[in-house]
């Protein structure tokens, strides 16, 4: 609320049973506002395998923003966004079939991704990537942080 107690709840249940303790003996009125975040998504703009086997993968991603109640919440609960992606190979389906450049999240700068000479001796035909949003949340019972995925894969 605007007296700078910031609580972090992931469903709305979490969020009815922290209003409903924290009325007190006189049932004071308490004002609720909310945010949430973007559904993040992963979009593959290159997936290609050399002829010496080294893959080179680029792409970005949307969403991952802050939408609904006053901007102001934002600036004093979430003290930190960072982005990571883990480039992989998978199926046809999309199930994750290896870990390309050891298996190793690396920091994403702005939306975009991209790295090439990763090399494995898996032979998926599918190359992409996948997001990791990590949010830094400053709440009443602590710090929190907390992550949202998404991936995309592209045939080579």
């Amino acid at each position: 609320g605007s007296d700078g107690n910031y609580v972090f709840s992931p469903t709305a249940d979490a969020v009815k049973n922290y209003l409903l303790g924290s009325l007190d003996e006189n049932g004071a009125e308490i004002t609720l506002y909310a945010v949430w975040i973007e559904t993040v998504a992963v979009n593959i703009t290159l997936a290609e395998k050399s002829w010496i086997g080294t893959w080179k993968i680029e792409g970005n991603y949307i969403g991952g923003n802050f939408v609904g109640g006053i901007s102001e919440i934002i600036g004093n609960a979430c003290a930190a966004v960072n982005a990571e992606v883990l480039y992989e190979l998978a199926n046809a389906e999309g199930v994750q079939q290896d870990k390309l450049n050891g298996g190793k999240w690396l920091a994403v700068s702005g939306n975009t991704f991209g790295k090439s000479g990763m090399t494995t001796l898996n032979s998926s035909s599918y190359g992409g990537a996948r997001v990791k949003l990590n949010f830094t949340i400053n709440s009443l019972d602590g710090v929190k942080t907390v992550s949202f995925e998404a991936a995309a894969h592209k045939s080579k």
